[in-house]
């Protein structure tokens, strides 16, 4: 559900919240990373913190695999393809070989279009599939605080 129409929803006494929708609707970055840090941890990943106000929100590592991720148009009514096109060439820069970018609220049809040629080396995770993983992250025991920030070469 789209935040704007669940704020709706909650203001008219519609549906209770579910705890991800609550924080979706807190809309903050760091919260959610600190949510999905834990959970990636859990399966199996290194995960590293990076500083804040960047695009990257966190490194995760595996099986020599590295990926960034975004959480940066975490709000966003969609998500910009030129924006993904520079975020993707600054990851590959920065010698990961993914990139995840979460997104609230979709994106746009260039995007989409961006994501699939690029399939093996772009992730977007759209509103409704960051739901379902906040869920999954929220029902699991906590786990440690993100390891010391990893800071880009």
């Amino acid at each position: 559900m789209k935040i704007r129409a669940w704020r709706e929803a909650v203001s008219q006494g519609g549906e209770r919240p579910s705890p991800a929708d609550e924080v979706l609707q807190r809309g903050s970055r760091s919260e959610v990373a600190e949510i999905l840090g834990p959970w990636y941890r859990s399966q199996g990943w290194r995960v590293g913190a990076w500083p804040s106000g960047g695009v990257i929100d966190f490194d995760l590592t595996r099986e020599g695999t590295r990926t960034l991720v975004s959480l940066d148009p975490l709000l966003a009514l969609r998500v910009n393809e030129s924006w993904l096109r520079e975020t993707l060439h600054t990851t590959l820069a920065l010698g990961a070989d993914r990139l995840i970018v979460v997104s609230g609220g979709g994106s746009t049809w260039a995007a989409d279009a961006l994501v699939s040629s690029h399939r093996e080396c772009l992730e977007l995770v759209d509103g409704r599939a960051l739901r379902r993983l906040l869920l999954r992250a929220l029902n699991r025991a906590p786990g440690p605080p993100l390891d010391r920030p990893v800071v880009a070469a």
